[in-house]
C-alpha cells in the first residue's frame, strides 16, 4: 500500500520505483519549471510527462533545478514519458527528447 512519497512498488526485475509521482499534464510551460523543482525538493522522485503536453523544456529545467536544490543526482529520479498514435513523434525523436527532460541541455 502506498501511504507516502517514499513508498515504492517492486517490479518483476527487482527494481523499486516510487509509488507516487508528479504528472505535468495541463501545467503550463511557464509554470512547469517551478512546479517540478518544488516537487523534487519536497520528496517526489518520479516525474511523468509526455511530448504532447508541450512542456518538456520546462520539465527539464525543473528537473535540473530540483536535483541541484535537493542535492540529488539524475539516478535518484524516475522520469516517464510517452507518445501515442496521435502524435507525429517517432521512437527516435521521443528518445532524443530525454536530454531535454533530464535538464542535460
Amino acid at each position: 500500500m502506498i501511504n507516502s512519497l517514499s513508498d515504492t512498488v517492486e517490479l518483476n526485475n527487482g527494481t523499486k520505483i516510487p509509488g507516487l509521482g508528479l504528472g505535468v499534464f495541463q501545467i503550463s510551460e511557464k509554470d512547469t519549471p517551478s512546479v517540478v523543482k518544488n516537487a523534487i525538493v519536497n520528496g517526489y522522485r518520479l516525474i511523468d510527462t509526455a511530448a504532447i503536453y508541450g512542456n518538456e523544456i520546462g520539465t527539464g529545467k525543473g528537473i535540473k533545478g530540483g536535483l541541484k536544490a535537493a542535492n540529488l543526482s539524475r539516478e535518484d529520479l524516475f522520469i516517464t514519458s510517452k507518445y501515442g498514435i496521435t502524435t507525429s513523434l517517432t521512437t527516435k525523436q521521443s528518445l532524443n527528447s530525454m536530454p531535454v527532460l533530464t535538464g542535460l541541455i
